[in-house]
């Protein structure tokens, strides 16, 4: 677990969205989702959105948490289709236009927050800027053999799940909420089998999928143009099934 602004160097990896089979320009986007999941589909209740650590559920331990106030557990600079940079306004990246969508990994630890079949929460805050509607950004989760959920939320409110893998990058599951005025708490959580996606503590989608998570991080997508997005308040916490 590292709390605070973790210290460790060298292990934040850039990785890149798989090639799906099959995928083309057209394909959906986090901009295009259809209506929000009724609360019917919902399979569990959502955390709510933290504002700091000490908000975390009486029952959950906090895995790792940075809130981008120095270098250490995400890499920085010119990092190939993105520049991250860490200011006052958190983890900022200048995203390229890009096809797919772009990983960073965090050096947040070794082993997996959902050992012994604890449900795994990740959330961050998301900040676009001015004028980039088509952009989309989020948490991720990535499992042992490289196969990463991620939920992405477009700056015009559409929020998407989406399972990436060598093999392909799907579209799990889509919501829209209002367009962010600002920042905006987006974030999933790993149940026994379900993803839970969740914005400004709202259960807003989604699915039926497994993994078990032993890296977190964040994803950027720009297809249509460059775009800046910054981070604060990263979490990951697990919790026991009730």
């Amino acid at each position: 677990m590292v709390l605070g602004s973790a210290l460790m160097l060298g292990g934040a990896i850039l990785r890149f969205g798989a090639v799906p089979l099959g995928w083309a320009a057209g394909s959906p986007d986090p901009g295009s989702s259809p209506s929000p999941a009724s609360a019917g589909d919902l399979a569990t209740s959502p955390p709510a959105a933290l504002a700091s650590t000490d908000d975390l559920p009486d029952d959950a331990d906090l895995w790792f948490a940075d809130d981008f106030i120095a270098e250490g557990a995400w890499p920085v600079g010119d990092l190939d289709l993105v520049v991250a940079s860490i200011s006052s306004a958190g983890y900022v990246l200048e995203a390229d236009p890009a096809d797919l969508p772009v990983v960073i990994v965090a050096a947040a630890g070794e082993g997996s927050p959902g050992g012994g079949g604890r449900s795994v929460t990740v959330q961050v805050v998301v900040t676009f800027g001015p004028g980039d509607p088509g952009v989309s950004a989020g948490p991720i989760l990535e499992d042992a053999t490289g196969v990463r959920l991620m939920v992405l939320v477009s700056a015009d409110g559409g929020v998407g799940l989406y399972r990436d893998s060598i093999e392909s990058f799907d579209l799990l599951a889509s919501a829209s909420v209002a367009p962010p005025e600002g920042a905006l708490t987006v974030g999933l959580t790993l149940d026994r089998g379900t993803v839970l996606v969740i914005a400004d503590g709202v259960a807003v989608t989604s699915a039926a999928v497994g993994a078990e998570p032993v890296a977190v991080g964040l994803a950027v997508w720009s297809p249509f143009g460059a775009a800046t997005v910054s981070f604060g308040g990263y979490r990951v916490w697990s919790r026991l099934p009730a």
